[in-house]
């Protein structure tokens, strides 16, 4: 893994990785890093198997995310949390599932584009209430197939060990991960959260050479192994011990997470583009050349009802000269 000063894409999991499953909280210090890391232009993403819908409103307004990636990659939405793209399943694939469900009796709940819906509260839903501290995003509707025009994973419970590998045996093109004692999600092999990253590295203009990832479980592993830079998120379940990567000791209240991320914030200028050094000086020369305006219509104020002298002309001129050259640049910036 070679490091580079300057990453251009920073990829944070929710749950276990910012979100600290313990006390449901954020470090401030971390959300402090984050928004440090995004004012010097690094681009910010939050990869998660959580629905937008399910995701706490307390996080969506401590971090202004660049865009999302959710339910695993299945659904990407941009900055503004509209949609980009979904991959759903097969509606051969979902009917199928529901009826090996109803065969064995075993509850099941979905992902939609309206959230999760269940048929009613079950072991599944009490699953997810638990991981999220909060009902928010969870549909129970007996109507529960009216929901069905887009299910993005297929969620199921079960303690039977058989019924499970009939599931196995017959969806062996969708990837099966426990994500609670006896609760699965099922989705297509073929969609990951790197494969949900890979959308935004175009739209971003960066590469994998670009990105630090965060994460803490099995659904990192696909961005974690690609990311130029990658950190686990230690939770004390060593689920991820075998990947040969760095571990942030702690989980996310540890007081060396803002570091790290204050760490890979740095610029270097031998590190960036020629285009990123234009954007960095046009950046400045506005700053500069809004305060010379300012500064020359003060003086301006000053003259005129101050000193009372016939000087305010020249420095109000100045002023407005000033404002032109700011405007010229932002529209420069804006192309």
């Amino acid at each position: 893994m070679k490091e580079k000063k300057l990453m251009k894409l920073m990829i944070f999991d929710l749950d276990g990785t910012l979100l600290d499953k313990k006390t449901h909280t954020l470090s401030q210090e971390v959300v402090d890093a984050i928004a440090s890391a995004q004012k010097k232009g690094i681009k910010v993403l939050l990869a998660t198997g959580r629905h937008i819908e399910t995701i706490d409103l307390f996080i969506l307004n401590a971090i202004a995310f660049d865009g999302y990636v959710t339910v695993n990659g299945n659904i990407l939405l941009d900055k503004n949390k509209n949609k980009i793209v979904d991959y759903p399943l097969s509606k051969e694939d979902f009917t199928q599932l529901t009826h090996l469900c109803n065969q064995h009796n075993l509850p099941f709940a979905f992902h939609t584009r309206q959230g999760i819906v269940s048929e009613k509260d079950n072991p599944i839903t009490q699953a997810l209430e638990t991981i999220h501290h909060h009902k928010d995003g969870i549909i129970i509707d007996e109507n529960m197939h009216d929901y069905a025009d887009a299910v993005y994973n297929f969620m199921i419970y079960s303690e039977d060990k058989e019924a499970l590998q009939v599931f196995n045996d017959h969806f062996k093109h969708l990837k099966m991960e426990s994500f609670f004692p006896h609760c699965y999600d099922f989705y297509s092999k073929s969609i990951n959260k790197a494969v949900g990253i890979e959308l935004f590295l175009h739209k971003f203009k960066c590469t994998w050479n670009d990105v630090v990832a965060f994460g803490d479980s099995i659904n990192d592993v696909s961005m974690l192994e690609k990311a130029n830079i990658a950190y686990i998120i230690d939770n004390n379940k060593n689920t991820l011990d075998h990947l040969n990567i760095p571990m942030i000791k702690g989980g996310p209240l540890s007081s060396e997470f803002p570091q790290i991320i204050q760490k890979h914030s740095k610029v270097a200028i031998n590190d960036l583009t020629s285009d990123e050094v234009l954007v960095r000086m046009n950046d400045n020369r506005l700053k500069m050349t809004l305060l010379i305006a300012a500064s020359f219509f003060i003086f301006g104020i000053q003259s005129m009802f101050i000193a009372q002298n016939d000087r305010w002309i020249l420095y109000f001129s100045l002023s407005a000269i000033m404002s032109v050259l700011a405007a010229l640049i932002m529209r420069k910036k804006k192309q």
